[in-house]
């Protein structure tokens, strides 16, 4: 039976160690880089699904609008709102027509997710009077504004 140096045994020994800890080391940076990855794509996700929602309800908001075109603006009972004309939600006055001009805030009608803190969004719409052939029609545009959210 062969017997080995003490020196020599104890060089093996700290090889196998030193390629051990490298090999430690390198799956801990590959570790560390997929999930900083993963946490990348879940915010922006996030962050996306957001804005999504958001022009989803830009949208719900303009086609509602479109219920309340009407040269005459008397209480009916097949008038949309309550009151009559009046779009539920909009907290800039009590029982004015949905296309009076001005600014009108609706911010109401955002889900808790966007409208309470951290985001605390903001869903607005502006009427405006525009003549056209001689008529005076009421021209909208829609504004939703919310914090963004740094994590």
């Amino acid at each position: 039976m062969p017997v080995r140096d003490i020196a020599e045994s104890s060089g093996e020994r700290g090889a196998a160690l030193a390629e051990l800890l490298v090999s430690i080391l390198i799956l801990a940076f590959a570790i560390s880089a997929v999930a900083g990855v993963m946490f990348t794509t879940k915010l922006r996700a996030s962050a996306s699904e957001d804005q999504e929602a958001a022009v989803r309800h830009v949208d719900m908001l303009l086609q509602d609008l479109r219920n309340y075109v009407t040269a005459d603006t008397s209480p009916i009972p097949e008038a949309p709102g309550a009151p009559a004309w009046h779009l539920p939600s909009d907290q800039s006055c009590v029982a004015c027509w949905a296309l009076s001009s001005g600014v009108h805030d609706v911010t109401p009608r955002l889900p808790a997710a966007l409208r309470d803190p951290p985001r605390s969004g903001r869903l607005t719409y502006t009427v405006t009077d525009v003549v056209m052939n001689g008529e005076t029609l009421p021209q909208v545009t829609a504004e939703l504004r919310w914090d963004r959210v740094r994590q």
